[in-house]
């Protein structure tokens, strides 16, 4: 359950694309999620993961979806299974439908992503194989160019398995590092401004390349990703996340909380539209951490930060930092405060900067 207060100022109201945000206050129930695992023998495991609630986020001006569960629309944004056993052999393999091992992304107790977990997380239907051997994981994954399915990751079209990633990471007791490539982001290289499959083959694929690493000690986190695109990028293809409007709204990003909307309050179409058409690669990073603090009075306390920015040039460059708290309020609730904000260029054109504070509610049961 999460309380939503936004306030927005500065720029011009609905730039580039004419969506006049506004200053909100609302209280959400975002999703129920429930979570199935199976176990087939020692060989086979299964994943599936239903949420009821409205995927598309929170209503802003000049959109119609809600995000509360009480509207009842049943999603099953992962579902897959995994045939393997690495305690007996290092190899494995994947089918279905789940976020691509593609970079790491993890921002630790924050419910809200970063810029770059926003942009370049991909997910949706997939084929991976890999090894896994004392904390070293390298995965190989082919999927669909695009379609309904995808999310953050399209190439020609969506009617082939034209599109892949290689992954390479290490997790040792005291950090992590990785390496990763895409073939296919949601962003595009040859303009365009079609949303739809077709509109993939004339935009020109746009492959990027994700390195991470970060640190895990008793009492503090400390995480950071750098991504770069590998050709030039001149807007975004149907798959973006950014894209949360129109008929073709691209498979479901698998984040908490106001979704696709609640990373850039009042400005999620504006992001989607007149946006990192430059003609110049696309940079993206971030750093978060997070303090760990004993029980007191058998409450755990973690305090959590991120930066975050995407960069292509002086006209398209947008930032947000994430500050805030959570209590374990008893063994299976959490709950606590955040404070985002968001400012930027996207065309050469000032946006609206917004102030956003966020109290949610968690439940395990």
């Amino acid at each position: 359950i999460d309380a939503v207060f936004t306030r927005v100022s500065g720029g011009t109201a609905g730039t580039p694309t004419g969506n006049a945000a506004e200053n909100q206050t609302q209280i959400l129930m975002p999703f129920v999620d429930i979570i199935f695992t199976a176990a087939i023998g020692d060989w086979v495991t299964g994943f599936a993961d239903l949420q009821v609630g409205d995927q598309f986020g929170t209503p802003l001006t000049g959109q119609s979806s809600g995000s509360n569960a009480q509207n009842s629309n049943v999603t099953m944004p992962q579902a897959f299974f995994t045939v393997g056993n690495t305690d007996v052999m290092p190899l494995f393999a994947t089918l279905g439908v789940k976020v691509i091992d593609f970079g790491d992304f993890r921002h630790e107790n924050s419910i809200l992503p970063t810029l770059t977990e926003f942009a370049f997380m991909a997910q949706g239907g997939q084929l991976a194989g890999g090894a896994a051997m004392d904390g070293l994981t390298f995965i190989v994954t082919v999927m669909n160019g695009g379609g309904l399915a995808q999310t953050n990751g399209a190439t020609a079209n969506g009617e082939a398995i034209n599109n892949f990633a290689v992954n390479l990471a290490y997790e040792g007791d005291v950090g992590h590092v990785g390496i990763g490539y895409i073939n296919g982001t949601g962003f595009n290289s040859n303009g365009g401004t079609g949303w739809t499959n077709t509109s993939n083959a004339a935009n020109g694929r746009v492959g990027a390349v994700a390195l991470n690493a970060g640190l895990d000690a008793e009492v503090f986190e400390l995480n950071g990703d750098f991504v770069f695109t590998t050709q030039t990028v001149n807007g975004l293809n149907d798959s973006s996340a950014f894209n949360t409007t129109g008929s073709n709204i691209n498979g479901y990003f698998p984040l908490p909380v106001t979704l696709s909307t609640g990373v850039l309050p009042g400005q999620t179409t504006a992001v989607s539209s007149g946006s990192f058409n430059s003609g110049k690669t696309l940079l993206s990073w971030d750093i978060n951490g997070a303090f760990n603090i004993d029980a007191i009075e058998e409450h755990d306390i973690k305090v959590f930060g991120s930066y975050s920015q995407m960069h292509q040039d002086s006209a398209n460059s947008i930032y947000q930092f994430v500050v805030g708290a959570r209590v374990n309020l008893i063994e299976t609730v959490w709950i606590g405060p955040s404070y985002q904000y968001f400012d930027g260029k996207l065309n050469n054109i000032e946006l609206q900067s917004s102030n956003t504070i966020l109290v949610d509610v968690t439940a395990f049961f």
